[in-house]
């Protein structure tokens, strides 16, 4: 089913950023990240809550012509959860590592601590 293969999806983005192996990428637009894949890009952005006054997170798929393919938010992934696991905290955390990885952060504190320590 493509519903749970969402859910795969975004589980293994999520540990592959972890792992570093991810290289995410600023977009034209403020706060959408992006990474490439051989015929296919996944973008994730953010948005005010659907449901209460969280932001909901978005993962996109768009093909090699830069159509979106499908879109889901956390508050969908959550609802194909059988177990009952919100699916917030990982999206959440996707969408803060891809940042920090497209924004070079890792790269910023390096170099800060390097002058301070110079």
């Amino acid at each position: 089913m493509a519903d749970d293969k969402m859910v795969v999806l975004a589980k293994k983005l999520l540990s592959r950023t972890k792992e570093g192996k991810l290289h995410w990428e600023m977009t034209s637009h403020d706060d959408v990240y992006q990474v490439a894949f051989a015929n296919y890009v996944v973008r994730l952005l953010s948005r005010a809550g659907s449901e209460g006054p969280e932001i909901d997170y978005i993962m996109q798929i768009l093909n090699e012509r830069g159509q979106l393919v499908d879109e889901v938010s956390d508050v969908d992934l959550t609802r194909l959860m059988a177990s009952g696991e919100t699916m917030f905290p990982a999206m959440r955390d996707l969408y803060d590592l891809a940042r920090r990885t497209a924004m070079g952060v890792e790269q910023a504190l390096t170099t800060l601590l390097d002058e301070l320590d110079g």
